[in-house]
This record gives structure tokens, C-alpha cells and sequence, in this order.
């Protein structure tokens, strides 16, 4: 029993490094397949990032290029309505001398025929209280711009 002993405990002790070798081989085979699938994984998620990355440059392109349209858009509307409101403000002062042109020549046209009246007081008082003639106020309808006229009615009592 003595010669095969020590060979036994040789053999063994061989067979106990080869497993030990085949462990090895297969954690080394598992961590390598572990490592390709996160390679694979990160080179997947690094497509992902310049996919967005490129999304987002269009997108930062495209709002960039909407924002200098509303610039654009919103300077032109400023230059018309500077030039749209002396034009309306000229409009309505003529306007305003209009009318009041237009009253005053009622007034005289009024002061002018007291015949028409039948009581004895003056010819502001009866404009102002309406009681002989009457300064009537309409609005041309066929014109642009809604302009008042005068016209002087004679209402006999």
C-alpha cells in the first residue's frame, strides 16, 4: 500500500487542480460573455445618446429658427402699427375739426332763420333745447369710414 499512496495522493491532488483550472475556465467564459453583453448594451445606449443628440440640434435649429420668425414677425407688426397710428390719430383730429365745423355752421345756419320758430327767445336757446330746430346727427353708411353729417330740420309747433 506504501509505492501506490503517494501516487494516488499525486493523482488526486492533479485532479483537484484540473477542476479547479476547469472553475476558472468558466468564470473566465461567463465574466467574458458578461462583458459582450455590456459592450453590446453600451454601444446600443451610445446610439440611443447621438440619436437624441442629433434630435436635440434640430430641434434647438428648429425653435431657433421659429423664434427669429416671431422677431421677424413681431418687428414687422411694431413698424406697421407706427406707421398706422399718426395716420389714425390724423384721422380722427380732421374728423373732429369736421364735426365741429359742421356745428358750427348748423349754429349759424340756425341763428340765420329765426322765421322758423315761432316763440320769442334766442336762436342758441331754442338749438340747445330743441324746441324749434332741431341740429339732427346721421351717419353716412356708404362711405369707408362711418362720417357724421348735419342736417338742419325745421319743426314747426
Amino acid at each position: 500500500m506504501a509505492p501506490s499512496v503517494p501516487r494516488t495522493r499525486a493523482t488526486a491532488a492533479l485532479r483537484m487542480k484540473q477542476i479547479d483550472l476547469d472553475n476558472q475556465d468558466r468564470t473566465i467564459r461567463r465574466l467574458r460573455a458578461q462583458l459582450a453583453t455590456e459592450r453590446r448594451g453600451l454601444a446600443t445606449t451610445k446610439k440611443e445618446l447621438e440619436e437624441t443628440q442629433v434630435a436635440l440640434e434640430a430641434s434647438h435649429k428648429v425653435i431657433t429658427g421659429l423664434t427669429e420668425i416671431g422677431l421677424s414677425m413681431s418687428r414687422r407688426i411694431e413698424r406697421k402699427d407706427d406707421h398706422r397710428i399718426p395716420h389714425t390719430i390724423s384721422k380722427i383730429h380732421s374728423q373732429k375739426s369736421n364735426i365741429s365745423s359742421r356745428q358750427s355752421a348748423a349754429e349759424i345756419l340756425a341763428d340765420s332763420y329765426p322765421k322758423f320758430c315761432a316763440s320769442d327767445e334766442p336762436a342758441g336757446a331754442r338749438l340747445r333745447k330743441n324746441s324749434c330746430n332741431r341740429v339732427t346727427a346721421g351717419l353716412r353708411s356708404n362711405s369707408r369710414i362711418r362720417k357724421p353729417y348735419f342736417r338742419l330740420r325745421s319743426v314747426h309747433v
